[in-house]
């Protein structure tokens, strides 16, 4: 239901490669249910705490991934089940007591010509232009 509804908002308020994430997601899911549950699907009741940090162990072992490619599909997952909690399809938070953390990464600073690429790129709507266009702004003030 939630990436049906996510694809419908591609081009308008996100992005394919948000979208497609959200897929991924579903994704591990699915392989997590059908090697920890040896099922194609679960109960939402049956969500629980234990489930929410096994899944996280699950996509950072398979695959030898990263804490915060990991902590970014746990992240996904909530939003996802935040979707079941506001319609009142399940009454508890599994992930109230999940710690997320993620680790601190040293990016790259961008040259004055990755700026000049961004600001001709063409955006999928006028929400990201605008994003776009205050991002570069704020870069040039710092050149």
């Amino acid at each position: 239901m939630h990436n049906e509804d996510y694809k419908k908002l591609v081009g308008k308020e996100t992005t394919y490669k948000t979208y497609s994430r959200y897929i991924l997601t579903r994704n591990h899911l699915a392989d997590f249910f059908a090697s920890k549950y040896k099922s194609r699907d679960i109960i939402l009741a049956d969500i629980s705490p234990k489930f929410v940090s096994d899944f996280y162990t699950f996509v950072r072992n398979n695959g030898d991934h990263s804490n915060n490619y990991s902590m970014k599909f746990v992240q996904r997952f909530r939003t996802i089940y935040n979707v079941a909690l506001n319609n009142g399809w399940v009454s508890t938070d599994p992930f109230a007591t999940f710690k997320f953390h993620f680790d601190k990464t040293e990016r790259g600073c961008l040259t004055l010509e990755d700026v000049k690429m961004m600001l001709g790129k063409k955006m999928p709507s006028e929400r990201l232009e605008a994003v776009r266009d205050v991002f570069v702004f704020s870069c040039w003030n710092t050149y």
